[in-house]
């Protein structure tokens, strides 16, 4: 009755491991390793103390190959080798181990991942400055990229000035940004430089830079002389101070939400 008792003891417990084997390898799959190598540690579990000899006969594969998936599965902690006498026999990790190891690495990488979320949060919210030709023109190409995701486009400035810096490059930036704009009914609104509030040829060169626009519109600063452009929008402000020929930019979400409610105020009390 005991021998028996044992019996069906011992056939519960191949059974429970047998149940636990059918889903090592597609665990194992699920975190990337290949099917060989969870095979391998599969027969290392049912298997306690087999042998290199009993796991080639087992995959039919050669134990060349097999003697280097094994040295990796040692390496990963998966499975340990034991020594009898000048016998060797390899014996699997306990699940429950593998499992907490996991966890533990999971949650290293989590922390791993919010430290370079922090980083990257904080490299975000820096303003930077370019002053290189190749580096302004890369900006006003970053400017081009906010124009589908916004709802406003503010601009407060001086355009002739900023224009004649390079006609070729910013009157391909000017097609761009409003076929952009007519595309995705973006409005833009230019609060703008007068330079010579009396002449009217100075309004009409201005409003060029926006024919191509539908939803525009812009007002005059009298007697006032910009020295640099400055545009606002959801995600990106840009500075650009035409005289240095720098760029200041940044993506500080609280630094553009002052400029745009700055401007919004200033064109309130414009006529």
């Amino acid at each position: 009755m005991t021998n028996n008792s044992t019996d069906q003891s011992n056939l519960l417990i191949n059974n429970q491991k047998a149940s636990q084997s059918n889903s090592i390898i597609e665990l194992f799959a699920s975190f990337g390793m290949a099917r060989e190598y969870a095979r391998i540690y599969e027969i290392c579990y049912l298997y306690p103390q087999v042998t290199v000899a009993k796991i080639s006969e087992l995959t039919g594969t050669n134990r060349t190959t097999l003697y280097s998936q094994i040295a990796k599965l040692i390496e990963a902690n998966l499975i340990t080798k034991v020594e009898d006498g000048w016998k060797q026999f390899l014996v699997a990790r306990d699940l429950e181990f593998i499992r907490t190891n996991i966890e533990s690495q999971i949650q290293n990488s989590q922390k791993l991942l919010q430290t370079k979320k922090m980083e990257l949060e904080c490299d975000i919210n820096k303003i930077l400055i370019y002053s290189d030709i190749m580096s302004i023109k890369e900006c006003y190409y970053s400017l081009l990229g906010q124009v589908t995701t916004t709802d406003f486009y503010y601009l407060n400035g001086n355009i002739t000035d900023w224009y004649n810096l390079d006609k070729v490059f910013f009157g391909k930036f000017i097609r761009e940004r409003d076929e952009l704009c007519k595309k995705n009914n973006i409005v833009i609104k230019a609060i703008l430089d007068s330079g010579q509030s009396n002449n009217s040829k100075q309004k009409i060169d201005y409003e060029k830079f926006y024919k191509g626009v539908e939803n525009f519109d812009y007002k005059y600063i009298n007697a006032l002389i910009y020295t640099s452009n400055t545009i606002i929008t959801r995600g990106l402000i840009l500075i650009h101070i035409i005289p240095d020929n720098k760029v200041i930019m940044s993506t500080n979400a609280f630094l553009i939400q002052s400029y745009k409610t700055n401007f919004e105020i200033l064109w309130g009390s414009l006529k």
